[in-house]
């Protein structure tokens, strides 16, 4: 996990438990509701023709991360999202 993916998940889980009364988000848990909105609107759009015409510029990714960045970034673009 990167610094800055660290510090984003800490800022999300301090609101949520100043919200709620919640003593404490475990990280695990936080990463497994992440990876369930991803998957919902991965499965809501990979059909989608302008979707899989982004995703071919994939291709040319050689590191995960960047794979990774892109494939989020292509999601939030679908959704009207700026990404950070």
């Amino acid at each position: 996990m990167t610094e800055r993916s660290f510090e984003i998940m800490r800022e999300i889980t301090s609101y949520l438990e100043q919200a709620a009364p919640v003593k404490r988000i475990r990280d695990s848990e936080f990463w497994n509701i992440a990876i369930w909105f991803l998957y919902a609107v991965f499965r809501e759009l990979k059909d989608e023709a302008s979707f899989t015409a982004m995703v071919d510029e994939l291709k040319s990714s050689r590191e995960s991360s960047e794979v990774l960045l892109l494939f989020c970034s292509f999601l939030l673009a679908h959704l009207g999202i700026d990404s950070m």
